[in-house]
C-alpha cells in the first residue's frame, strides 16, 4: 500500500519592518575584529541583532568568510542575534602554524566560540 507522506509544517514567516519600503537598520553589536584563541589561532567573528533574540550561528563555505552574510544581516537582524564566525584560514582569522584545518579542529573553534559568548542554555 502506497500512502503519501504528511505535509511539513508551516513555515512561521518573519514579521513586516515597521516601513514596507525600507529594510531594518543594520545593527553590528560587536566590534568587527572581536574574537577568541582557539588552539594558538585567534578566531574572529562577527555579531549583528540583539542578544535578547533568538541567536543564528552562521557558518560560510571553503571559500568564504563571515561577510558572506552581510547581506543577510541587514534582512534579518532586527528579529535574530546572528553570529557569524570566519573559520581558521578565512577572512580575517589566523592560519593555523601547523595547517590544521580538520573538521574535528573547525567543530572545537565552534564549541570555543559558544562557550566564549555564554550562548548555551
Amino acid at each position: 500500500m502506497i500512502t503519501t507522506p504528511p505535509s511539513p509544517p508551516a513555515l512561521t514567516p518573519l514579521p513586516e519592518p515597521e516601513a514596507l519600503n525600507e529594510s531594518p537598520p543594520l545593527s553590528v553589536t560587536s566590534d568587527p575584529h572581536s574574537g577568541f584563541v582557539a588552539a594558538g589561532v585567534r578566531v574572529l567573528y562577527l555579531e549583528w541583532g540583539s542578544s535578547d533574540k533568538p541567536t543564528i550561528i552562521l557558518i560560510h563555505g571553503l571559500t568564504g568568510n563571515a561577510h558572506n552574510y552581510d547581506a543577510l544581516a541587514q534582512q534579518v537582524s532586527a528579529w535574530y542575534q546572528l553570529i557569524a564566525i570566519d573559520l581558521r584560514g578565512h577572512g580575517d582569522s589566523a592560519w593555523h602554524p601547523d595547517h590544521d584545518y580538520r573538521l574535528s579542529s573547525y567543530v572545537r573553534d565552534l564549541d570555543k566560540l559558544i562557550s566564549a559568548l555564554k550562548l548555551r542554555t
